[in-house]
């Protein structure tokens, strides 16, 4: 079932449900004639597609995009064109967020219909199109997003503490501001089911959480989108469940399904993992592409990484990468935290930011409240590990 949602004028939005009507293929995710209503409406009914009507300037169609910029989850956008100004057809495709795009315009209208190949729209309908080609536009596009959802595989990336205090929620989130900055899509997994509090830091209020994903999927739910709550500055959390005594009906087998599907719709994929030994903690560790341990220079953190580097080496997992990360570092522990980072292939020494809780406590991520600290450069440094080639989404882009 394809979840459409619309967004248009009243009238309009009866034309498009009078059109769709009977479609058994085709469910109604939710409608509004306010664009201001369209964002905390579409974050419940978590849409395949959204249809859009297009405004007639500039400004109004810059507007629309600044509300849609959040909307990651979205992966097809069908923009309907009022007669005119195919100026602003041209401005939402070019800014939209990787639109996957079926655009309705004037058929007699030669410039409109070029500026949609030359943008690379997947599609286009003319004004007078008759009854079915909507729905079949909506299901062509719905095949092509799922489609590029298959072909992608992103960075499955665990960072496990290895102690509490070591600062692994804090790189979790800035590495993730940081990709969604670059323009990479990056989604964050909280992987302490019982007492992660991601979603808490970044001031957000998850609707759904593991625990619904682990219920609705023994039902046959396969649409892990709906069960992400998106951040203000624009990248998804996976949120630990409201009630600790929930955490035991959240079953490894659920949890390496939920990575499986947000790999195929990210670059990266950010699971923070807690310090306790448990199922779902090992599962994890044991699919994860790249596992960094994270830890500080502490006595119990010298302690700690220690000896979860000989657990690893016991368990003979396999990974494209294990390494870690020597994060809070400052003067006095440099000494020790160089020698940590050679014994334990470090990708980074992260320097200590005095002021973090500053930025945690306004609901922002470093890398928005204080973009040009060291703490933010070391961040970039891990996503610069990650992906090394700046361009386009494979890099890391120039500021």
């Amino acid at each position: 079932m394809i979840r459409l949602f619309l967004v248009d004028s009243d009238a309009r939005l009866a034309r498009w449900k009078e059109e769709l009507s009977g479609n058994t293929e085709i469910e109604l995710a939710g409608e509004t004639s306010s664009i201001r209503e369209f964002l905390s409406l579409a974050e419940r009914g978590r849409p395949h597609v959204v249809l859009l009507g297009l405004p007639t300037s500039e400004e109004e169609a810059h507007s629309i995009l600044e509300t849609l910029k959040p909307l990651q989850f979205a992966p097809g956008l069908i923009v309907a064109a009022r007669e005119g100004d195919p100026d602003a057809i041209r401005s939402v495709i070019r800014r939209g967020n990787d639109p996957q795009a079926v655009v309705r315009v004037r058929e007699n209208d030669p410039e409109s219909i070029r500026s949609v190949i030359r943008l690379q729209a997947k599609d286009f309908l003319p004004s007078d199109c008759q009854p079915g080609d909507l729905a079949a536009s909506v299901a062509r596009v719905y095949a092509i997003v799922n489609r590029d959802n298959r072909d992608r595989t992103g960075i499955l990336l665990a960072l496990w503490g290895c102690r509490g205090g070591a600062g692994t929620t804090s790189l979790a989130l800035s590495l993730a501001g940081t990709a969604r900055r670059t323009g990479l899509r990056a989604v964050v997994v909280d992987g302490d089911i019982a007492l992660g509090d991601s979603a808490f830091l970044m001031n957000t209020r998850p609707s759904l959480t593991w625990v619904d994903w682990a219920k609705d999927k023994s039902g046959g739910e396969n649409d892990i989108r709906r069960y992400l709550v998106m951040t203000e500055e624009g990248f998804p959390i996976l949120s630990a469940p409201k009630s600790p005594t929930q955490s035991e009906l959240v079953k490894p087998e659920a949890v390496g399904e939920a990575l499986d599907l947000l790999a195929k719709s990210h670059d990266l994929v950010i699971v923070d993992l807690h310090r306790v030994f448990d199922e779902v903690t090992l599962h994890v560790a044991e699919k994860a592409q790249r596992l960094w341990l994270v830890t500080d220079p502490s006595l119990s953190g010298v302690k700690n990484i220690s000896l979860l580097w000989n657990l690893l080496d016991q368990l003979r997992l396999a990974h494209d990468e294990r390494a870690s990360v020597i994060n809070r570092v400052n003067k006095g522990n440099a000494q020790t935290a160089s020698k940590l980072a050679s014994m334990y292939r470090a990708v980074a020494i992260v320097p200590e930011e005095p002021n973090l809780n500053r930025a945690w406590d306004s609901g922002q991520t470093p890398v928005r409240a204080m973009p040009r600290s060291p703490f933010v450069k070391g961040v970039e440094t891990l996503l610069g590990h990650l992906f090394p080639e700046p361009s386009g989404k494979k890099g890391i882009e120039k500021r």
